[in-house]
């Protein structure tokens, strides 16, 4: 996509980089990093589970990524008790 176009996507968050960045892949296979800002509530996403993002496509001089404005779960099952957390570990934890 274009920079600063808004998208949907369906798929799953499948990884956690680092701080607020993890890696999302979609129903195709094909993934991309993607930040979750911290001031956010994401504890409807587990590690995973199929979501669907609305997101705005971030692309600098060498990479692309997803600034994720919103996640809805998929499914009843989508929704963990412990969301994120368990999904990254503590962030408050020195890697």
């Amino acid at each position: 996509g274009k920079d600063h176009q808004i998208v949907t996507l369906r798929g799953k968050f499948t990884e956690h980089v680092r701080g607020d960045k993890y890696v999302f892949t979609d129903d195709k296979g094909a993934s991309i990093r993607a930040e979750l800002d911290h001031d956010r509530d994401w504890s409807m996403i587990t590690k995973d589970a199929p979501v669907e993002i609305r997101a705005e496509v971030d692309k600098d001089w060498t990479e692309i990524e997803l600034d994720v404005l919103s996640a809805k779960p998929q499914s009843d099952n989508a929704r963990g008790p412990s969301g994120l957390r368990a999904f990254c570990h503590s962030r408050r934890n020195p890697a």
